[in-house]
């Protein structure tokens, strides 16, 4: 959740925009626990999206440059959800 918070801060976006949010894990435990407790992660992180894998194309997701979190073997896209 820190780690998508302080994306978003970098992002410019306020802390009560909604976000699409799309992940990949190298670390099967990063992965498992992402797949575990994504839905509270997207209550959390007010993510209408929160899905594992590559932003589908007409995602808002799916223009933003991707980030590393390399001790956890995470990346992710996040952007502004569309309304």
């Amino acid at each position: 959740v820190r780690i998508l918070q302080e994306a978003r801060k970098s992002a410019g976006l306020d802390i009560t925009d909604r976000i699409s949010v799309w992940w990949t894990a190298t670390s099967a435990e990063t992965a498992e626990a992402l797949m575990e407790h994504g839905s509270m992660v997207a209550d959390e992180v007010l993510a209408t999206t929160f899905a594992k894998g590559t932003p589908l194309s007409d995602d808002p997701a799916a223009d933003a440059p991707p980030q590393e979190h390399p001790d956890l073997g995470l990346t992710f896209r996040l952007a502004k959800a569309t309304a």
